[in-house]
């Protein structure tokens, strides 16, 4: 105020950030999104003595503040774009070999460089195991998926310190396409049934699992199964056995979907028959409209838009002939 005790004409103006859907980026309870204010004209900082629902740092706090994060920086389009994906904690799903870690490692490497947070949590394997795994399924099979189901819970838990400070996370397999081969290989005969009981209860006492979005890369077995030999790197998947291949896109693409449409997460399936970009990715992300049916072509066509009923016949049909504690994946 002025001598007179009246406000300057010109007030400061505060404009909060709003997410795609026009939601506000400010969480109360977190005193670093009140932060995320643009300080626009003004002559006089005095407008912001009068009373806010927010709790505010003081004028020259938060000009210092803004300045060090560019809020006077000419505004990158990429990152207001991407802005409504901002915080998700996003699985990268698909067959053995269909690029999901190529996609996770350029994903954080596109959103970086347009200057939003984001990590990559890569999926760990040993290859001694696996070596062992497909010398002798029957006798490594536990042994393997309890090991994988560990690294992928771990990296989970990685993911969740970041639940509030906006980092966009890209897990590598998720931990439901995690037992997916552990009921497989149960069903195959290579995993007990007291092994799968095992299983099943720390799957159970570690629960339950969110995700934000499940990107599912959707590419042939025959086309998997080249990446797997040339560039994935790993030599026990080197002649990875064409049925072994087919069975595990069957379980994939029936279990695994009623397992994260049971869950509620959001499935993006992107044709990876040929790799696409990045952007690709995260531009069906920023897109997606649960209401829509899924552009999937061939047969994963009817696994994708299956109502909740034929799923739930389909999956039955799939576990049949042994018993897999049916009540857990079927409604």
């Amino acid at each position: 105020m002025g001598e007179t005790g009246k406000m300057f004409a010109a007030p400061i103006v505060l404009t909060v950030l709003v997410d795609c859907q026009g939601k506000p980026l400010i969480a109360k309870e977190d005193p670093e999104y009140e932060k995320r204010i643009i300080l626009e004209t003004g002559q006089s900082h005095q407008a912001l003595s009068s009373p806010s629902p927010l709790s505010l740092p003081s004028p020259v706090e938060l000009l210092c503040e803004l300045i060090h994060e560019g809020a006077f920086v000419k505004p990158n389009g990429k990152r207001f774009k991407y802005r409504c994906i901002a915080g998700a904690k996003v699985c990268m799903e698909g067959l053995i070999g269909v690029g999901k870690s190529w996609a996770g490692k350029h994903l954080k490497s596109v959103l970086l460089e347009v200057g939003m947070k984001s990590e990559f949590y890569e999926e760990e394997a040993e290859e001694h195991l696996l070596t062992l795994f497909y010398t002798n399924p029957p006798k490594y099979a536990f042994a393997l998926q309890l090991k994988m189901y560990e690294a992928c819970l771990r990296n989970f838990k990685l993911a969740e310190r970041r639940d509030n400070d906006m980092t966009v996370r890209f897990i590598d397999r998720s931990l439901w396409g995690n037992e997916v081969f552990a009921a497989m290989h149960t069903h195959e005969g290579n995993i007990s049934t007291p092994e799968w009981a095992a299983y099943k209860g720390g799957f159970k006492s570690n629960g339950p699992y969110a995700a934000d979005f499940v990107v599912f890369l959707v590419a042939k077995v025959a086309r998997c199964m080249e990446r797997a030999k040339q560039k994935r790197g790993r030599k026990s998947e080197k002649d990875l056995p064409l049925e072994y291949m087919q069975n595990l896109e069957r379980w994939y693409t029936t279990m695994m979907l009623a397992q994260i449409k049971e869950k509620a997460s959001n499935i993006v399936p992107i044709d990876w028959n040929e790799f696409g970009t990045p952007e690709d990715i995260l531009n069906a992300l920023v897109k997606y409209n649960p209401d829509e049916p899924y552009e999937v072509t061939g047969d994963l066509n009817v696994a994708f838009n299956a109502t909740e009923d034929e799923r739930a016949d389909m999956l039955r049909e799939l576990m049949s002939t042994h018993a897999l504690d049916l009540d857990s994946h079927v409604k």
